[in-house]
């Protein structure tokens, strides 16, 4: 997932309670939005892929990397599907450049 589709999915499921991989009963309704979502599926629980993941940072400084890189000034809450829906289809893709800047923003390269 890019980075600020990763952020419009973190505050989509905290406001949704997304239940997909976390240890409670599976909901699946299918991903109707997979067109506008760039999601990478990792066979492992978020503890366990914290663990080996070489960058974690807050969604917060995502969110303010993004908005400095003048990509998004994406929302730290998304009410509802239509909403999450609409911030998927207008923020725009990052290119490989940007994506680049971004992971040296974050790790300080």
């Amino acid at each position: 997932m890019l980075p600020s589709e990763n952020v419009l999915t973190y505050a989509r499921s905290a406001i949704l309670g997304s239940r997909k991989g976390f240890g409670l009963p599976p909901i699946d309704l299918g991903n109707v939005r997979s067109t506008l979502e760039r999601e990478v599926v990792v066979e492992l629980p978020p503890t366990e892929f914290a663990k080996i993941a070489p960058h974690i940072i807050p969604v917060s400084q995502s969110q303010q990397i993004l908005q400095d890189m003048n990509i998004a000034n994406l929302p730290n809450i998304i009410n509802d599907t239509a909403e999450a829906t609409q911030l998927l289809e207008t923020t725009p893709r990052l290119s490989p450049k940007q994506i680049a800047e971004f992971i040296k923003l974050i790790t300080g390269g």
